[in-house]
């Protein structure tokens, strides 16, 4: 059973089977900071709740009733940044075909969105431990940890399949194939980057414009 969101009553659903290892620690570690959390569970809720925004979910307002709520400005803005990316996934292959990027642009927006988000709650969270008294003096996020960040986030969208599958996968899911899901939205991502020194120029940190809605 997975995670969702359901736009018709703006609500958030987690299957109690996620808060257990192995996709959730169950012991705090010493310094207070599970990066394997906020990249496992952390994305995926980011992940879910940015749905509430995206091509469907944007058309419904705070009571949740569809409704043109936006302004002329904003929704330009929203179509010429979701087009964006879009036009960036559409530059990526599997199963030596292109990934369809106005097929899978809500979910492809989603995945961007989640990773910034769960990446941001777990900077913060570290910026709280650092006013701690408990929290040793000098603390602040390592390296590794970030690394254990991206790592479970890339986790999350491990999948397998047989070839046929994932023709039919890009023929009509909206979602795109993991290793898609994976390396596009973490190629548009600068912390990603930086964690990993990515040069310039690189698969993962292309010369092209990054693409992010929020």
């Amino acid at each position: 059973v997975a995670a969702y969101y359901n736009v018709h009553t703006n609500s958030l659903f987690l299957p109690a089977a996620l808060l257990q290892q192995p996709f959730m620690s169950v012991e705090l570690k010493a310094d207070g900071l599970n990066a394997r959390d906020f990249g496992s569970l952390g994305g995926l809720a980011a992940h879910e709740m940015t749905h509430g925004f995206d091509h469907v979910g944007r058309l419904y307002g705070p009571d949740q009733v569809s409704q043109n709520w936006w302004d002329d400005k904003t929704k330009l803005n929203y179509k010429e940044r979701a087009q964006c990316v879009a036009n960036y996934y559409h530059t990526f292959k599997d199963m030596f075909q292109y990934v369809s990027g106005n097929q899978t642009i809500s979910e492809d927006m989603a995945d961007i969105a989640g990773l910034h988000i769960s990446y941001e709650a777990m900077m913060s969270h570290a910026r709280k431990l650092v006013q701690s008294k408990d929290t040793p003096k000098g603390y602040k996020v390592t390296r590794e940890e970030r690394k254990e960040f991206f790592r479970s986030w890339a986790e999350t969208w491990c999948h397998m399949g047989t070839d046929k599958a994932k023709e039919q996968m890009l023929q009509s899911d909206p979602h795109s194939p993991p290793s898609v899901r994976v390396n596009a939205a973490l190629s548009q991502f600068k912390p990603f980057q930086e964690t990993y020194n990515c040069p310039r120029g690189s698969p993962m940190n292309p010369d092209t414009a990054s693409c992010a809605l929020w």
